[in-house]
């Protein structure tokens, strides 16, 4: 819980709470496309945890999850990137949802 902001309110700030890239000086993930993202499937599972607790165990739905990449101007067939991001992230959906917590669409 981070105290939230009541004048200039940015993306950043609407939230209430600290947005990180390392934890003890090691980024959290690799980066993505944005300079403001790095992928780390933890945080979601971390996030809906967080979830379950803070608000009394409500029915969650994931929406508006995804990553980016650079534009280099070539289209690729390989997205290595995206598949490995959802494998991970779905299975800590799924670890999210084995410690009880009710997400019921993704």
């Amino acid at each position: 819980d981070v105290p939230c902001a009541t004048e200039n309110i940015t993306m950043s700030t609407d939230p209430c709470v600290s947005l990180v890239v390392e934890q003890n000086g090691v980024p959290i993930g690799p980066k993505a496309g944005s300079d403001w993202l790095m992928v780390c499937p933890k945080g979601i599972r971390d996030l809906l945890l967080y979830a379950k607790f803070k608000f009394n165990d409500p029915v969650l739905y994931v929406t508006e999850n995804g990553v980016d990449e650079a534009s280099n101007g070539e289209i690729f067939l390989n997205d290595d990137l995206r598949i490995d991001y959802y494998a991970h992230h779905l299975k800590m959906v799924q670890d999210a949802i084995s410690m009880g917590v009710k997400v019921k669409g993704y």
